[in-house]
């Protein structure tokens, strides 16, 4: 069972072995879809840690500082195009006190329901409890182009560039260009034998314009185009009753950061990430 699975199952305290499911009843509990999983890495994560450590000399930071930035993603796409789930696992550094910082596990899922309009977020950090918030999706969204916030922003430029491969897949590379230089870069594939069409992201990165510097990296790492999933990975598990969505706030350090990086470069890395703008 992938990782994201297992996330899956301890928030909805639920399994089809514990549920005594016969092999006819577990085959009507999953759907036929796509199953993309990434590795992936982040420099704003460690660039807020190398923030904290600047603040202390003698900072102690408890966990392993290597694997902040550090996350997987597994994506599941519903084959009729409805159900879109995302599932992420990181971590990230947070300050404990004076001197004091602590590498801490995050999970996030977003769950999209393009025919409802909405999306389901889930954020965990630490030992805070589940939160599930919604958020209301544009018209007209859909699988095929859920991931094109890159292309929404004002006065950026998209063009074609070159093939590439990713996870046995073949892909188009994309440059995208913004006032201040290159913003980022990507490899996609549109599915034209799915109905409706399904866009899948093989490959992305994130540039600061003006150094030219990688601020993000995600590249798929496996790929099944004929997966079975379970239906419970789509929804919010029973009992959680959603509150509307807001933006949560970013660590001081982070921030502080990220500022900087809008003052010279017009972009902000703590909000510009497209995951986050698909709101």
């Amino acid at each position: 069972m992938s990782v994201a699975r297992t996330i899956a199952a301890w928030l909805l305290g639920v399994s089809l072995a514990a549920l005594g499911m016969s092999p006819a009843q577990a085959a009507l509990a999953s759907i036929a879809g796509i199953h993309v999983h990434y590795a992936g890495e982040e420099a704003v994560a460690r660039h807020a840690l190398a923030a904290m450590r600047a603040m202390c000399a003698k900072a102690e930071v408890s966990g392993t500082a290597d694997l902040v930035g550090r996350y997987t993603l597994d994506v599941y796409f519903a084959a009729d195009g409805t159900r879109i789930a995302r599932y992420r696992q990181g971590y990230v550094a947070k300050p404990q006190g004076p001197c004091r910082i602590a590498v801490e596990p995050y999970s996030k899922i977003d769950l999209y329901h393009l025919d409802r309009r909405v999306r389901y977020e889930f954020a965990a950090r630490g030992n805070k409890g589940p939160d599930w918030m919604t958020h209301p999706l544009p018209g007209g969204w859909t699988a095929a182009r859920l991931n094109d916030a890159l292309e929404a922003g004002t006065g950026l430029e998209v063009s074609a560039g070159g093939a590439g491969r990713f996870a046995g897949l073949a892909c188009e590379f994309h440059a995208v260009q913004g006032r201040a230089g290159k913003v980022a870069e990507y490899c996609d594939r549109v599915l034209d034998g799915a109905r409706p069409p399904i866009r899948l992201e093989l490959m992305s990165r994130l540039f600061n314009p003006a150094t030219g510097e990688t601020l993000s990296y995600r590249e798929a790492e496996t790929l099944n185009l004929s997966a079975r999933l379970e239906r419970t990975l789509f929804y919010p598990p029973d009992g959680y009753a959603a509150k509307p969505g807001r933006r949560p706030a970013i660590s001081d350090p982070m921030r502080k950061w990220c500022e900087k990086q809008r003052r010279e470069t017009g972009a902000d890395p703590c909000t510009d990430d497209p995951e986050d703008d698909e709101d």
